[in-house]
């Protein structure tokens, strides 16, 4: 039996087909919740969340909230041996807004998955799998600068507690020169049209320290 609590006012006729399918299912065929819906969407099941790919498998377990349980057995297999990735590993390929997006959460699964590696200890796979992540989804065609802090910040993190260097160091590298150009415009601008960028200013130095903290935290020189 699953028991949890709905955290809502009101549901919706789709609200009631999950619901729906839970009761009739009986566990005897699994059930997956993509990873790109939103918690609007998961009726307050994430506590039963295992995370296997792009896709959340409920199961009959207890977790905490926010505590993500991953299944780094069946993730890994499915990253390593099952995925495939169009082309997008080996040729240049214009991304719009939507494949961007479905892009970057690969890769956010992905250092979510090394993550979890280190965590029990496999920090060999755990360093395959980063080293999957940047060969498939490269920054040519994935730009790190189109993620939000956390996630790039995540990727050098994660890179480091895997015992690697090189890696991160390229990538904080990389980063600082594409600042380089951008600040080079910046400055270039006057008045109202420089103080319209500012935010984005702020974000990109934002960005920038906290990974060189990281590097630092793990005595490196990335600079």
């Amino acid at each position: 039996a699953l028991e949890w609590t709905i955290d809502k006012t009101y549901i919706l006729k789709n609200d009631l087909l999950i619901m729906d399918i839970l009761a009739s299912n009986n566990w005897e065929r699994p059930i997956y919740f993509a990873v790109t819906t939103g918690p609007e969407a998961y009726l307050g099941l994430e506590s039963h969340f295992q995370l296997e790919g792009l896709a959340y498998r409920l199961v009959p377990l207890n977790g905490k909230q926010g505590n993500q349980r991953v299944a780094t057995d069946i993730m890994y297999n499915n990253i390593i041996n099952k995925f495939k990735w169009g082309g997008l590993d080996k040729n240049e390929v214009y991304m719009d807004e939507n494949n961007l997006r479905m892009a970057i959460t690969m890769r956010m699964q992905m250092v979510t998955l090394a993550n979890a590696l280190n965590k029990e200890g496999k920090k060999d796979l755990a360093l395959k799998t980063l080293d999957k992540c940047i060969d498939v989804l490269p920054e040519r065609n994935v730009p790190f600068f189109n993620e939000p802090l956390d996630y790039t910040f995540y990727l050098v993190q994660t890179y480091y507690e895997a015992g690697a260097t090189k890696q991160p160091n390229e990538i904080i590298k990389r980063l600082l020169q594409v600042v380089s150009g951008n600040m080079d415009y910046y400055i270039s601008l006057k008045g109202k049209e420089r103080n319209s960028w500012q935010k984005e200013i702020d974000r990109k130095i934002s960005m920038l320290n906290a990974l060189m903290d990281s590097a630092k935290q793990h005595k490196q020189d990335a600079t």
